[in-house]
């Protein structure tokens, strides 16, 4: 249920104040459970305002969205600089840089849309699609290529398929994601996951090293 005692948001760009908005309330109680009339009124405007701005709270999260995917997925994973990389750090060294830069991405409001998506991946297209290709197929194909390099580089064992390296690592990542986001919800410590992770990437790393 919205919690109707929410204090109006302190006055900023009123666009940006109303995207916020939204995408507090959608991570507090889903997309359908939210009206425009929550939102303007955690904003602190009338309705009429709101659509000065959006034509639709179905546009807000269209909007909302995107952003998840311009923020998150292909500027999280661009290709061009795999190789330099691998030549600078070595495979576990590479592996623990880039997901430590990819939590550096993960903003509070990214972790409140990534929830959004979760939670409306099975009545929403748009958070289905999100979840296949962003969150699961842009890294997973980042790291086939990146294991592809290591294995033409022989930094690793020949003859191991770079896809499914790439799947084992990469799903087991977006699993730990998930439980990281679960603890965060109820406030408990995420270390333990965290560590997890970087103990993940030395398993796989040993596992293929020559």
């Amino acid at each position: 249920m919205v919690n109707m005692n929410e204090k109006p948001m302190v006055r900023r760009n009123t666009k940006e104040n109303i995207l916020q908005a939204a995408i507090d309330l959608f991570s507090q109680n889903g997309v359908s459970a939210v009206s425009i009339r929550d939102i303007t009124r955690k904003v602190g405007i009338n309705e009429s305002s709101l659509y000065n701005h959006f034509n639709s709270k179905d546009e807000l999260v269209d909007i909302i969205m995107e952003k998840f995917k311009q923020e998150l997925g292909n500027a999280s994973f661009e290709e061009k600089n795999i190789e330099e990389h691998l030549a600078e750090m070595g495979p576990e060294l590479f592996l623990q840089h880039h997901l430590l830069r990819l939590r550096e991405r993960i903003t509070p409001t990214i972790q409140k849309i990534w929830k959004i998506i979760y939670m409306e991946q099975f009545r929403d297209k748009r958070a289905r699609d999100i979840v296949i290709k962003e969150i699961i197929g842009v890294p997973a194909a980042y790291y086939e290529k990146a294991f592809t390099i290591m294995a033409e580089k022989g930094l690793i064992k020949p003859n191991l398929d770079p896809k499914l390296l790439s799947d084992e690592y990469n799903y087991a990542l977006v699993a730990f994601s998930l439980e990281r986001m679960l603890l965060q919800t109820d406030n408990e410590d995420v270390m333990p996951t965290v560590q997890r992770m970087f103990a993940h990437i030395k398993f796989i790393c040993e596992a293929i090293s020559k």
